[in-house]
């Protein structure tokens, strides 16, 4: 949620990318438990481990960094990968791979060589570290709440993606890195991860049509309506019939 992932591109702004991206993994891989850690200048958890991916989805709709205060802004990435370990250690999975995706653009005040080392970390703790990249390597100006952000001669801040930084970080934490900037990389990302989780490249099932159910349960009915209605034309079919005499014993 830093001030950099406002920044706009061909697709709209970065963040947009990031939520975009979380909508479709939450509704393509049924069988992943997710969990969300979000990070400016600190991280923190704002959904634990859950089966329920309508959960991420309600709270991917409103992340925006207008949210964090100007004393939270920044970019904590580091301190980001050590909190979303420590999240999916509280509901560990005991027979399924478990892995972190990093949705940022690498825009980051910390030096690499920590970040590329908290991805190796990560990795000897059980969890590959997957980057999604957003944003191109061509600078684009951050805005806050529609604003340019502004340096302190005037001059609008511009940002760009660290491909280079987000490559190593996932190298070192075991995963892959993907460029989701433009919708091929977005879907190369979603295929991967579908393929890690086991997921079928299926889409959801068609619908069962409940007309033709009912139309098949109307058929029994209608037969055991019309042996109900023989029987009383035989048993009350003539009124003034007397009744049969039983049959002596």
């Amino acid at each position: 949620l830093s001030l950099s992932m406002n920044a706009a591109g061909a697709a709209g702004s970065r963040i947009e990318r990031a939520r975009e991206a979380i909508g479709r993994l939450t509704e393509e891989l049924p069988s992943v438990r997710f969990s969300l850690v979000v990070f400016a200048g600190w991280p923190y958890v704002l959904v634990p481990p859950t089966d329920d991916p309508d959960v991420i989805r309600y709270f991917v709709d409103s992340l925006q960094p207008e949210v964090v205060e100007e004393l939270d802004r920044g970019n904590s990435l580091g301190s980001a990968l050590e909190l979303a370990g420590s999240t999916l250690e509280t509901r560990p999975s005991e027979d399924g791979r478990q892995a972190i995706l990093v949705i940022s653009d690498g825009d980051v005040y910390e030096d690499e060589d920590v970040l590329v080392r908290a991805a190796a970390d990560a990795a000897a703790r059980g969890f590959e570290v997957w980057i999604a990249g957003v944003g191109s390597e061509e600078a684009s100006p951050m805005s806050i709440a529609g604003e340019p952000v502004l340096d302190a001669v005037g001059r609008a801040v511009r940002t760009s993606q660290n491909a280079d930084l987000l490559s190593a970080m996932a190298e070192a934490g075991q995963g892959r890195y993907e460029d989701i900037t433009e919708d091929g990389g977005l879907d190369s990302l979603v295929d991967d991860l579908r393929d890690l989780s086991g997921d079928s490249r299926e889409g959801p099932a068609e619908p069962f049509d409940t007309t033709a159910l009912f139309a098949l349960l109307a058929i029994p009915l209608l037969l055991w309506e019309g042996a109900v209605d023989a029987r009383r034309g035989v048993i009350g079919g003539d009124t003034n019939q007397k009744p049969a005499e039983p049959d002596a014993v």
